[in-house]
Order: C-alpha cells, then structure tokens, then sequence
C-alpha cells in the first residue's frame, strides 16, 4: 500500500480510543491492517481470521488487489489520513492493535526515486503513529525487513543499503525512540525473502518466475559474499507462515515487549525465517516469539507454481500423494514427586500454541489435592485433551514408564518431566520435524537448561554434552547408523524428555525393567542398531531441568550408578561387535564421557567422607573395564526417582 488517496470507507464518529487487552490479542479482538490487500497485508488478515480475530483493512490499492478484501472490514485510503484513521477507532473502539505492513518495497525504484520512497515509508509512518496514539491504540507489530541489518551493521555485501532498507532502519528508530516515551510498545518482524501463493509479488521468487514464463535471463547481484557462491545466502520464509509469525507477535505481545534486553523499553526486535540462510540467526528468536516454521521451501515454490498456473487460466496439478491425517502427539508425564512442579510442567503443555495434543498423567504418589487438581483441569479442558490416573500400587520409575507407554493411542508421543517444561512452540516443531522428515523414528529439538528456580543455566555437564559430543547442527540434521551410535557411546548428548519418537518405534521396544540409570540411552541405541535414524533441530523449545542435588547424584558420588553404566556399555560393545561396528564398539568399551563424569566426581565423594565411594569411583574413571561386582553396591534407586 502507498499513495494518498480519497478514502471511501464507511462514516461514523471520530472521538472514540480502542482499548488494549490484558496482555496482548485475544480471540474477537480487532486488529487494523495497514496494506492488508497486499501480498503479506493479506496474508497476515487471512491468519488473523484463522485465530480468530477480525482484521479491519486499510489500504489505498496501489499496489494491494481489491479482491483480497472481500468479505472483511476494508477502508480504502491513506495511512497517513488523519480523519479516516479516527473514523475507523470511532466505528471500531475494539481495535486492540495494529500490524503495519504498508509500505512501498521495490529496491531498484528507491533508487531512482528514493524522495518517493522516504515520504511513502517514512513521513506516512510517522502520520500513522500519531494516529495510534492519539486514538489510544498502543501496541504495534511493525513488518520490517532484514535488510534494515544494512543500515545497522557493516559487512554485508558490498555496496551502501538502499534508500527502501533505510527506510526500514528509520522507521525501527522511530519507533524504538517513540517507545521509549511510552506512547506505543512496538515489536518488528525482520525477514528476508516471503515466497508462497503470489509469484507476482516483486520478490526473488516472483522474479524468478516470471523471467522462466518470459524466457528472460534472472540475474543475480552481489557477487563478492565471504562463501563458496560468492552470492548473498538469503534466508526465505511461507508466507502464510509469516503471517502467522505476526499473529504470534499480537498473541504475546506485552511479553515479548517485556523481554527486551533493557528492561524498560517496550519494543522488541525478531528475525524471522527457515533458519536456512546464513546471513541472519533466527532461533533464539524463533523461541522469544514462540513461532516456528512447519513447511519446506520445497512447498513455499510449489504453491507459488500453482498459483502461477490458476493465474494464467490453467488448471492446478493434482497432487499424487494423498491427504496425511493431522498428527497429534501423545504428551505422557509419569509423576511422583514435587507437586508445583509438576503443575508448572502441565500448564507450560497447556500453554502450547499448536493444540494438536493430548496430555495423560500417571501418579505414582501419594501427595494430597493432586486428582482434584486434575479434575478441575479436565473439567475445564475435556477428557480429550487432559487424562489423569493415579496407581493404586507405587510402580517404581521404570514400571510407571511402561505403563504410560501402554495408554498411547496416537501416532507422536513424547515423555516429559515431571519437573520440565515445554516452551510454547515444543508440539508446533516436533510436529514439523516429524512431517518433514518421515523416515526418522524420533526428532530431538534443541534445548535449554534451567535449575531448580526455573533460572536458564548452563553446567559443566550440559557445556561438556554441547560443545564435545553433540553433533553441529545449522537448521535439522539427520543422523543414523554406526556414526550414530559412535557419538551416543562417547558422550549421549540427547535430552530424553524432550524427544519425540513415533508412536511405533517407543511402544514396540518400550524400558528395559533391569535399567534405571541408561534407559533411555539403551531405548535409543536399540533403534539405532536397528537401523533407525534420527532429526536433530537447532530450534530451542523445551527447558530440561537438572538439579544441584538429586536422589541419582547423591548415588552417583557413591559410585552405585556406575555399575549399571559399566555392564551396559560392555554389553553393547557385544552388540556393536555383532553388526562389524568396531569404532562403535571400540567407543561402547571406552565410553569416556562416562569415565569423565566418575572422575569429576571424585572431590564430592572425597568431601562427604565416602571411602567406598571414593574407592568405587577411581576404579571405575581410572581402571581396566572388568565386569564384577558393582562399585559402591546395586545401580538404581528408590522407586520414583528418576535419574536425571
């Protein structure tokens, strides 16, 4: 959208403020659109109405189609017309927020005419934002343009940005400096490249398009990138699911403000894309947003192709593969233990954006209030969504493990902590992971660790598990076979939690009852040998808590969890031998993370006064492997506490 026009949209009063909700949009508020007859405009509408608020357009059609307003609130006209801004508060007081994707955004034409650019972009802008505030309507999602990182940094590419990314820069100064006065709380969406339904759209995929259906040459600028393409490796985002990322940024929107590096200004700046470029990061930003993309660039060209033929009168292609069933996944908690914990654990499943799951409890406590609890949950939430069963008999870890594997009726499932937690996008992107990538047994996202405060930390463990043995993933990863097993054996970096495996693969084989201590390593590896594989994601979901003291760790300065470890791993070089594996055999008899962890154990033991202990734990780190009596008495502990 761009240009001053006449508006032409309905009358009404003019004295009325829109109101802000308790925290950011909530289902039947209304959102005014600027642009939304534009490509993204649009989009973003579209996904409003999907999660159920009500967009009220504005956009004078200049470059926006008509078409895309039918059947919603449309006022056509100018951002920068100060009787129709307060026209449209006045006949819709309900307007909570805006998202501001106005703007003109074809780069070769700011340079020839960037006076026309600075004033569509800029000067509209400003009128736009006094607007907001003078009608009362606080809270803005900016649709920016990583571009904008030429203006703010150096070493982009060669050459000065272009009076459009300026505009962009000028506008996120704008809006930070208005923030700071406490006028407006402002987020900006920062992406590359938007692809999907409109191959006419002036960006590099439309272009491409259209130099293919006239037989033109597609040229590419900036040759002289630090890469072996010599070409800038832009990062590309669906653009329904850009849509989607800025009803994310309304959804959340006073926590993300609030999350702001200093604490007291209220804007935020996010980059949004696949993670597949390599010029902008965008998963820490991905988890502030609570967003992750699901679809493939793969499906973003092959939309935009189809489109391409609906637009020229061609029929669609038919798409041989039929329709999959929606995947739900089976969120299984086996408790016993610290009851606010627990709860935090279930309200953060709760909290998850993508509904596609179910949550099934199984208590092997005793503690009081807990089923009442869970039937108010479900009495709020319905028995589909929310389960709870407690044992009549204390199972112990193992046995309530297993019987949580025997209520699975879905096929995802994933076994939290009773003490963990879900970040808000963890279903969204194992369920993406999993779609992606059909052939892998089980996705392991990336994770965060937090204390027992719920304070993000980082312990000499979780660096030693990131920075040695885990694999460097940039995006997903997949993984299999003996270099799998390899990498598991020296150091398992994997956070069992957090995984999510097909329902097929956990169930089948399900927890060897005589492990305590490396179940859940000895549940991977018999996938691995089996020749499953695995997808390990970069984006950063879940919080895995470790504690400074648990019932394992106190067995652990015993030596009492190293017998266990040793006679696993000896049985596995067995197993690694068998299938002509020798590096992972060779690895499985080493198993020197293991070694490592006995031995950093040894002052601990040394402090508590523990000869045994200290005894058990030099054998262990120090000495030849031998199968024999255990070092510091039988593995395990008391039933219900998990080893973490």
């Amino acid at each position: 959208m761009s240009g001053a026009t006449d508006a032409a949209g309905p009358s009404g009063p003019t004295d009325a403020a829109g109101p802000s909700g308790p925290s950011g949009a909530i289902a039947g508020d209304k959102i005014l659109i600027t642009g939304g007859a534009g490509f993204i405009g649009s989009a973003v509408a579209s996904a409003c109405l999907d999660a159920d608020l009500v967009p009220v357009i504005l956009d004078n059609l200049s470059t926006g189609r008509r078409e895309l307003t039918e059947d919603r609130i449309f006022y056509e006209g100018d951002i920068a017309d100060t009787t129709l801004l307060d026209q449209i508060f006045a006949e819709h007081p309900d307007i909570t927020a805006a998202v501001h994707c106005a703007a003109l955004t074809i780069v070769p034409e700011s340079v020839a005419n960037p006076i026309r650019y600075y004033r569509e972009n800029v000067t509209k802008t400003l009128e736009l934002i006094e607007g907001l505030v003078r009608n009362g309507c606080r809270r803005l999602v900016f649709s920016s343009s990583a571009s904008a990182y030429a203006a703010f940094t150096s070493g982009y590419g060669a050459g000065s940005p272009s009076p459009y990314a300026r505009t962009k820069a000028i506008t996120e100064w704008v809006l930070e400096d208005v923030a700071r006065t406490g006028d407006l709380h402002a987020i900006a969406l920062r992406y590359f490249n938007p692809i999907g339904a409109d191959p006419g759209a002036p960006h590099v995929l439309g272009k491409m398009i259209t130099a293919y259906r006239s037989d033109e040459p597609f040229h590419i600028t900036g040759v002289d990138w630090p890469n072996r393409e010599a070409a800038a490796l832009r990062d590309v985002i669906r653009v329904g699911e850009l849509a989607e990322a800025h009803v994310a940024a309304l959804r959340d929107f006073d926590a993300i403000v609030a999350r702001h590096a200093s604490g007291t200004v209220p804007y935020e700046v996010i980059n949004l894309g696949a993670g597949d470029g390599t010029t902008v990061s965008t998963a820490k930003d991905r988890r502030l947003l609570g967003w992750t993309p699901r679809y493939s660039v793969a499906e973003g060209v092959r939309d935009a192709l189809t489109w391409a033929r609906v637009r020229a009168g061609l029929p669609a292609p038919t798409r041989s593969a039929t329709v999959r069933p929606v995947s739900v996944v089976d969120v299984l908690m086996p408790y016993y233990g610290d009851v606010a914990m627990m709860q935090e654990a279930v309200r953060s499943v709760l909290a998850q954006h993508d509904p596609h799951w179910r949550l099934t409890v199984v208590d092997d406590g005793t503690e009081p209030g807990v089923p009442e609890w869970f039937a108010g949950l479900i009495a709020q939430h319905g028995p589909t969504k929310i389960r709870y069963q407690r044992n009549e008999a204390n199972l112990g870890i193992t046995g309530n493990f297993q019987k949580c594997l025997s209520l699975v009726s879905h096929p995802l499932v994933t076994m939290i902590g009773c003490d963990d937690r879900m970040l808000p996008d963890y279903i969204g992107t194992v369920r993406a992971l999993m779609r992606d990538y059909p052939r892998v047994s089980l996705a392991q996202p990336g994770v965060e660790v937090i204390d027992g405060a719920g304070e993000v930390v980082e312990p000499w463990v979780d660096k030693v598990k990131r920075r040695v043995y885990a694999p460097r993933v940039h995006g997903a990863l997949v993984l299999g076979g003996e270099s799998l097993a390899v990498s598991l054996l020296r150091g398992n970096w994997m956070y069992f939690p957090a995984i999510c495996w097909r329902a097929e693969v956990i169930t089948e084989v399900g927890f060897n009852p005589d492990l305590r201590v490396v179940q859940d390593l000895a549940l991977t590896l018999e996938w691995v040998r089996a020749g499953a594989q695995i997808v390990v994601s970069d984006t950063v979901c879940f919080q895995y808590r470790r504690h400074a003291v648990s019932v394992s760790s106190e067995q652990a300065f015993s030596g009492a969890r190293f017998a266990e470890e040793r006679d696993f791993f000896l049985d596995e070089a067995v197993r690694m031998e068998g299938l002509g594996w020798r590096h992972a055999a060779r690895a499985a008899r080493v198993h020197l993370s293991s070694r490592l962890h006995a031995a950093t154990l040894l002052p601990g033991a040394l402090r508590r006064g523990s000869r045994d202990g200290v005894r058990a734990l030099a054998g262990y780190a120090f000495m030849p492997n031998r199968r024999g009596g255990p070092p510091g008495g039988p593995a395990g502990g008391p039933a219900g506490g998990a080893a973490r």
